[in-house]
């Protein structure tokens, strides 16, 4: 039996496993947290996976050399702010093992993608991204899920394929990793200002015209970055746009209605009490636009009415008089 490992032990980083598992896969994850993996091992649930089982395949642990050893892959699934950390521990237990990057964001000081990130930790390793409309909630009951998988030498893809895909999962390859990579994050904007729209009642027009326009916005960023165009209509661009923007499981829906109440960002994600990647995604986005010189108007006014409390009846005027 092959062996997995991965580092997180949050709501998808444990659906991942229980997906792995009931492919034949024995999967260790790493968290660094002993309660938390006392509390995994013996009750087999996750807090956040409603029906979700880790059956005995899966085994958690808070000593991250054990989990490496052996494993065939290694995926990162920890919150994208703590990518970095993630990556700096691992750099000193990796044997030449291929990375899967399962995190979804942009760090905010560097503007780096996720795998970038790990190429400057650890240098020469090999990074996949897997990415696309995957809530975990959905994921740990194994119902179909559909994502990409992405490096540019796409031999590298069809090998780590193997162990990911099966009835429940079906992936395709793509060698556009910086697409891949945006799309996953950038679309959190989206789904925030989904939120708002939800919280003032402003109905569905808007809500179309926000995502239709905003993903032009976002296409136009990763091209400035040398992604292609293309992939920003397929699964981990306008896929996990509706996924994120639709779904009672979109944590970034529930932040944009508590801001569209008054509410700080301190406040929103002390009250969702979970990380909340489109918030600080909206800050990178609106960063990325002005390094690369792209125009990017709604983008900019999420961005203002999240971090500087610009009503949202002033920032839609703005936008309806463009």
């Amino acid at each position: 039996m092959k062996k997995v490992c991965i580092l997180g032990s949050g709501a998808f980083g444990t659906s991942m496993a229980i997906l792995l598992s009931h492919n034949n896969m024995k999967v260790d994850i790493w968290t660094p947290f002993n309660q938390e993996a006392l509390s995994l091992n013996k009750t087999k649930k996750h807090e956040c996976l409603k029906g979700g089982v880790l059956n005995e395949n899966i085994y958690v642990t808070t000593n991250l050399n054990d989990a490496v050893k052996g494993s065939e892959i290694i995926v990162i699934a920890t919150p994208s702010a703590h990518v970095r950390e993630t990556a700096h521990k691992l750099k000193r237990v990796i044997c030449d093992q291929i990375i899967v990057c399962l995190s979804k964001g942009i760090e905010k000081d560097t503007l780096f993608r996720m795998s970038q990130i790990i190429s400057d930790e650890i240098a020469n390793s090999t990074v996949v991204t897997l990415s696309g409309p995957s809530h975990a909630e959905e994921l740990a009951l194994l119902m179909p899920t559909t994502c990409e998988m992405a490096h540019p030498d796409l031999s590298i893809v069809d090998t780590v394929k193997q162990i990911f895909e099966c009835n429940h999962l079906k992936i395709f390859s793509n060698v556009d990793q910086i697409g891949v990579e945006l799309g996953g994050a950038l679309k959190n904007v989206i789904a925030l200002s989904f939120g708002i729209i939800d919280g003032i009642g402003l109905g569905d027009n808007v809500k179309a015209a926000l995502a239709t326009l905003g993903m032009i916005e976002i296409c136009k960023i990763g091209m400035a970055m040398g992604a292609r165009e293309s992939t920003f209509m397929g699964l981990s661009g306008i896929g996990d746009v509706i996924v994120t923007c639709t779904s009672v499981h979109s944590r970034n829906l529930r932040a944009g209605k508590l801001i569209s109440q008054g509410k700080k960002v301190s406040e929103v994600e002390k009250e969702i009490g979970a990380v909340v990647e489109g918030i600080d995604v909206t800050r990178a986005a609106y960063d990325l636009g002005q390094k690369y010189n792209v125009r990017t108007p709604i983008i900019d006014e999420i961005y203002k009415v999240v971090f500087e409390h610009r009503s949202v009846t002033s920032a839609l005027d703005y936008l309806m008089r463009l």
